[in-house]
């Protein structure tokens, strides 16, 4: 299984190497304070991008 950092890495990596994607964001549990973390934790990621429909298909 992959560490955190390598999870963060890969998704950053991704992000700067498309040039649709204008952003990328952490939700969910892993970006609250008050639930301490467990191994069942996933990431919840969304990218914003441009062209939509490239990405779709």
């Amino acid at each position: 299984m992959r560490s955190e950092k390598e999870v963060y890495d890969i998704v950053l990596n991704f992000a700067k190497t498309d040039k649709r994607i204008r952003m990328v964001t952490l939700e969910g549990s892993r970006t609250n304070t008050n639930i301490p973390p467990d191994d069942f934790q996933d990431f919840d990621i969304t990218f914003f991008c441009y062209g939509y429909g490239q990405l779709h298909k």
